[in-house]
């Protein structure tokens, strides 16, 4: 039952049907299979005991463990909360779904907390915890407050943020709430990488609207009629191959719209011309210059949907990746300030956001930014991400060549990292 309503994600009412019991019988005549309600309430709980017994043993052997959490909602509205355990069993690491808890009514942090409070404890975990990835979202940040209390904030009592970030671009930035940014003594809250590397692109993409809007409304118009339209999905399968199509773009994931954009420029822009007005939708065509608008703001997101897709591996580590992307990210962005024609105020807010929402990082490695540059509270002040390139065997010190530093500079980054590592060891 297990391989079949869980592996196959069927519904449970399936083993009641008429079909599927003749279905079983044609296998076995001697099988009875069992009814909705023995699967629900005694096959599937002792599956789950069964798990449950098996991740603990694993964690038993584990001396600490790191965890992320995030809030998300289905298409039908209803929210649920994903608990996930990472950890090294046998020198191997592995990851594990800790708990997925529906959550009903207000997401307040004080809720997020007592779940992920319950399941902690559950697994025995309360020592062990090192790190907790979340995005940064408020009731997230107040939540993390709570799970990691100071000797100041241990109350809980600060103004209580009870709207979840709908929009995966949300963030904060009041006072009352920089508490959740500190260490505690066991544990810390650091901020999820590809969801600041996207409050920085949503950001930057912000600046793009004006020049960007005419040929992003015609690219968009596009992808719908595709999808909406029989007639002409048949006819562009027919021009560009079966199976061919434009995505369609999700609010909540700028990358969704850069594959959109990707998928465009890439296809023959004559053939995609003459299907456009041969079936009445001229109006569709673009120009040379909208074409080379988008061309560029292609070029210029490229990196970022690199770093992204990288960043969101879940059979990878990927702590390590942060700092050398925030360095090749940054020489990049500066490379590009006086090559685009179209995109520049792009690039320069890009390159703003980057410095401010990874003031903390930079002001680690070393690096001088710009006087009038302001720190964001995504929590990236912590050694743990120069320690963890630096232990990485596909990066170790090579990302030090993206420093924009002399090489004295360099040289000390290398010798404080080394000494820390050591010390920590």
């Amino acid at each position: 039952m297990e391989n079949l309503i869980v592996a196959c994600g069927l519904p449970v009412s399936l083993v009641d049907h008429p079909n599927f019991r003749k279905c079983m019988l044609d296998f076995d005549p001697k099988y009875a299979p069992p009814c909705r309600q023995t699967v629900t309430y005694t096959l599937i709980p002792k599956a789950v005991e069964a798990k449950k017994t098996e991740l603990r043993d694993k964690l038993d052997r584990s001396l600490s463990v790191a965890l992320t959490s995030d809030v998300w909602t289905d298409r039908r509205m209803h929210s649920y909360l994903g608990i996930t355990v990472h950890s090294f069993v046998g020198g191997v690491p592995e990851s594990n779904l800790l708990a997925f808890k529906a959550l009903r009514g207000s997401h307040t942090g004080q809720r997020i907390a007592e779940e992920m409070d319950r399941a902690v404890t559950d697994f025995g975990l309360k020592d062990k915890i090192r790190v907790v990835v979340t995005d940064n979202a408020s009731n997230m940040l107040k939540a993390m407050c709570i799970f990691f209390p100071t000797p100041d904030e241990g109350s809980g009592q600060e103004t209580e943020s009870h709207v979840d970030d709908i929009s995966l671009w949300e963030d904060l930035s009041s006072d009352d709430l920089e508490a959740a940014l500190s260490f505690s003594e066991t544990g810390a809250r650091i901020a999820c990488f590809c969801h600041s590397l996207q409050l920085v692109v949503r950001a930057g993409l912000e600046k793009s609207t004006a020049v960007l809007r005419p040929a992003m409304g015609k690219v968009s118009k596009l992808a719908n009629v595709v999808h909406q339209s029989q007639l002409f999905r048949a006819a562009f399968e027919e021009k560009f191959g079966v199976g061919k199509s434009i995505p369609s773009t999700t609010d909540t994931r700028w990358n969704s719209m850069y594959r959109q954009l990707q998928t465009v420029v890439d296809i023959d822009q004559t053939k995609l011309a003459e299907l456009l007005r041969s079936t009445s939708h001229e109006n569709l065509v673009l120009t040379s210059k909208e074409l080379a608008v988008v061309q560029e703001i292609v070029d210029i997101l490229h990196p970022f949907a690199e770093a992204t897709d990288i960043t969101q591996g879940d059979q990878v580590v990927t702590i390590s990746v942060v700092v050398p992307t925030v360095l090749s990210l940054r020489r990049f962005l500066l490379s590009m300030a006086d090559k685009v024609k179209y995109h520049g105020v792009t690039v320069k807010e890009f390159i703003t956001q980057m410095h401010e929402r990874f003031f903390h990082l930079f002001a680690r490695l070393d690096v001088r930014l710009p006087h009038s540059q302001t720190a964001r509270t995504l929590a990236f002040d912590s050694d743990v991400f120069l320690m963890a390139s630096a232990l990485d065997p596909r990066f170790a010190f090579h990302w030090l060549q993206d420093h924009p530093g002399s090489q004295e500079v360099k040289d000390g980054l290398r010798h404080r990292i080394t000494g820390r590592v050591a010390f920590v060891s």
